[in-house]
């Protein structure tokens, strides 16, 4: 740590009742951790996919929205793939072609 920001650091200390903790700050949220607001909005919206008719709602979007129900589709398919490929390559570096022929 350089020492101007130690000496931040210090008076940070010096001035807070929190001490240590506010210089470094908290854990903070676990990794992968949901945030608290996103998963109530899911299950809101999982209740009132259940109260307007669950699955029997969704083929009546899709037979009477196309567009929309294609919508609703695409924002479900994840926009990202991670996956490990090996594969075998051969490289040519040259082409050899025959002599044309006289006849």
């Amino acid at each position: 740590m350089s020492n101007l920001s130690q000496k931040t650091a210090e008076e940070s200390k010096e001035n807070s009742n929190l001490g240590e903790y506010l210089v470094t700050g908290g854990p903070g949220r676990g990794k992968g951790s949901k945030n608290k607001i996103t998963k109530t909005l899911k299950e809101a919206v999982k209740l009132a996919f259940d109260e307007v008719g669950g699955v029997e709602y969704l083929v009546a979007v899709a037979k009477a929205d196309p567009k929309t129900f294609m919508q609703i589709l695409a924002k479900l398919i994840p926009t990202e793939v991670n996956s490990d490929v090996k594969t075998t390559m051969r490289i040519i570096t040259g082409v050899q072609r025959e002599a044309p022929k006289d006849d």
